[in-house]
Parts: C-alpha cells; sequence; structure tokens
C-alpha cells in the first residue's frame, strides 16, 4: 500500500463517517470498529520508519503527509480523527530521535523496534500527561515511579491525570513522572491493551470526560496508583526530539480543527444560498470568511514551516499558527452562528457542536498560558 493508497482509503472512510454526521456529534463514546477500519487504512504506518516498514522520512517530507491525512480524516468524524492524531503525535518521539548515546544505544533500539512493531500490527498509541497545576507543562510533574524489582525499566506510576484522550480505546499511553530519588521527568509508556480500568490493576478513571467540546474523545480523568510503566530507554530523548515532535502535534491538532471551520463554511453558504442577508449580517458573513481565509493562510504556513525551515523555528511557528487559528476558528463560528441564527443553538444543530470543538485547540498542548511563555521567552531582546 502506498502513501497515496493510504490517502484514498482516509478519504473513502472520512466519507462513509459523514453520512452519519448527526448521529456521530452527538456520540460520547469511541467506538474500536472505528479505529479497526481506520488502522486498515495503513495510517498507522505514516509514521514508522521505511527502514523499518513504514513510510516516514523526515519532518520535512512525510510530516505534512500526516497532517494532511489526519485533516482528511476530520471531515468525517473530529473526535476520532483529533485521538487518531495524538498517535503520530506520541510515536514521534521515537521516530525522530537521533541515535542514542552510550550506554543507551542498544536498549533505546530495541525499544524504538518495538514501538514501531506495535503500531505496523495496527495499535494504536495516545498521550496521558496533563495533570492538575501543571499548566500543561509535561515536564512539571507531581507523578512519581518507583522501580519494579531489579529489573531495568519497569516502574509502577503513581500520581493523577486528568485528561487521557483515548481512555478505554488506544492500546498505548504515554506519561511522564519523576523516578523515586530524581527531581527529573523521564518519559514512560503503559502497555493497556488488557488492563482494567476499574482500580484492580493499579489505572481507576476518576471522571469520564464529559467535556462540551469534543464530546466523543473520552479523555478521562485516570488515577495511576501502580499501573505498571516502561521507562523510555534513552532518559534524555524528550529534549532531543521535542522541537520536531511539537511542530507535527501542532499541525495535527490545527488539521482538525480547519477541517471543522471548513465544514461549518460550507454547511452555512449552503443554508445562506437564497437567503436575503440584513446589513448586519452581511458584515459578519463577510468577516467569517476572512477569518477563514486566515485560517487556512495559517494552516498553509505551519505546514511549509515543517517542509522548509530547521525544527525548532518550525516549533515556534507552529505555536504561533496554533494560537491565532484558535482564536479566529472561536469568532468565526461565533460570527456563523449569528448569521445562521438562533436554531445554530440547538442541539441538533451541527453548528452548536462545531462551536464548541474548536475551542478545544486553545487548550491543546501547550495551552494559552504555556503557548504565550513559550513565544515570549522565544523572543530575541530588542536592539
Amino acid at each position: 500500500m502506498t502513501v497515496a493508497d493510504t490517502l484514498d482509503a482516509i478519504d473513502a472512510l472520512a466519507s462513509t463517517w459523514s453520512t452519519d454526521r448527526e448521529e456521530r456529534m452527538a456520540r460520547r463514546h469511541l467506538d474500536p470498529v472505528d479505529f479497526d477500519a481506520l488502522a486498515s487504512t495503513g495510517y498507522l504506518r505514516l509514521i514508522v520508519p521505511r527502514q523499518h516498514g513504514g513510510e516516514w522520512l523526515s519532518l520535512a517530507e512525510t510530516g505534512p503527509v500526516i497532517v494532511d491525512a489526519v485533516r482528511r480524516l476530520a471531515r468525517g468524524d473530529q473526535s476520532v480523527a483529533l485521538v487518531a492524531a495524538m498517535h503520530p503525535a506520541v510515536v514521534i518521539f521515537w521516530t525522530a530521535a537521533p541515535d542514542a548515546p552510550e550506554p543507551h544505544t542498544d536498549a533505546w533500539q530495541s525499544q524504538c523496534c518495538e514501538v514501531f512493531d506495535s503500531a505496523l500490527a495496527g495499535h494504536f498509541w495516545g498521550t496521558m500527561t496533563s495533570e492538575p497545576g501543571s499548566g500543561g507543562d509535561i515536564l512539571r510533574t507531581k507523578a512519581t515511579a518507583k522501580p519494579i524489582g531489579t529489573e531495568a525499566g519497569r516502574f509502577t506510576l503513581h500520581g493523577q491525570k486528568h485528561f487521557g484522550s483515548g481512555s478505554e480505546a488506544v492500546s498505548y499511553m504515554m506519561t511522564t513522572a519523576k523516578p523515586e530519588g530524581l527531581d527529573v521527568p523521564f518519559g514512560f509508556y503503559m502497555d493497556l491493551r488488557d488492563q482494567p480500568w476499574d482500580g484492580s490493576g493499579g489505572l481507576t478513571i476518576t471522571h469520564r470526560w464529559d467535556g462540551v467540546g469534543m464530546k466523543a474523545t473520552q479523555s478521562h480523568g485516570v488515577l495511576l496508583d501502580g499501573v505498571e510503566g516502561i521507562a523510555w530507554a534513552w532518559p534524555g530523548s524528550i529534549a532531543e526530539t521535542s522541537a520536531v515532535a511539537g511542530a507535527l502535534g501542532l499541525g495535527l491538532f490545527v488539521a482538525v480543527i480547519e477541517s471543522i471551520v471548513d465544514a461549518a463554511m460550507a454547511e452555512a453558504d449552503a443554508r445562506l444560498t437564497g437567503k436575503q442577508l440584513r446589513p448586519y449580517e452581511e458584515v459578519e458573513w463577510t468577516k467569517a470568511q476572512i477569518d477563514h481565509w486566515m485560517i487556512r493562510q495559517a494552516s498553509a504556513g505551519l505546514v511549509r514551516s515543517i517542509t522548509e525551515e530547521s525544527a525548532a523555528a518550525a516549533g515556534l511557528a507552529a505555536v504561533k499558527a496554533k494560537m491565532g487559528v484558535a482564536a479566529l476558528a472561536e469568532e468565526l463560528l461565533g460570527r456563523v452562528s449569528k448569521v445562521v441564527g438562533g436554531g445554530a443553538f440547538s442541539e441538533r444543530s451541527p453548528f452548536a457542536a462545531w462551536s464548541q470543538d474548536v475551542r478545544a485547540l486553545g487548550y491543546l498542548r501547550p495551552p494559552w498560558a504555556l503557548a504565550f511563555d513559550q513565544l515570549i521567552a522565544a523572543r530575541q531582546p530588542r536592539e
């Protein structure tokens, strides 16, 4: 299966899903059948290096392809697309890492092979890193890790995580915690394929996702209290890969929101055809069209940065694009809803769901405050 075949298969899948839009937008759960169908398109192979049997070549060459794949998928179901976006956003930490230094070289290579093999076998990866009080910074973890016996790399994890998108649906979750006696956060992953979520295995859902947006992402709050975690075989790889991972992850998040905005504009245009707009409505509709154009330009600029700039520059551009699109998308849905009329706020209306769904972008990592911290810190001093 080629990359073109995968994109065509994703288009076909999204088209099928879009025929059930009303039912899907009312869901508060994920359907495993959807993920099986997505895996069959070859999507999971896109983040696996070519030399390991996948399609990944580099951030510049394959990053835009994965962003495009998620954008296409979101045309059918934005919640599934957002959870599916977490897969490459996590696996990238292994895919894009340089060769690990000694004494981690052999263990890291072995772990990379295990991660890639799991993706090729059809398993999705997700992230469960956000904690109360962390502000979205995965390195400000209060969770702890206790070694299991003398076997290197195996720990039990303990701490509260309040967003785990894809909980009960994905096979593996990454997280961060501090090993006992250390004040440095390590990366860990949990194999959750046969893991109960009722506390009997050290994993307890403390509150099920009840967000007013992205309703079906199952972004549950979870207590880790003895669940087994596998430490990343190269402890410093988070820092080594963060720029590449950040640029790709933000591109994926923006792609989901861009697809929602595209759908909202298309639906509004269809409803407004033949309608005589009042002056206020004309102005708001025109402003919405301008916002839509700006969102598309920001998204295209983000992808262009991934293709043409260094990982560090692309990561910074991605933060700017993400925050710009987050603000514009909220404004646009507000304008469109005013023009469409009061019916836009009915629970049966897609505009009501879309208005809340686009708000998710501002809170996805890095959330508003952390994003602005990063942008301010990166600003060059004035001469």
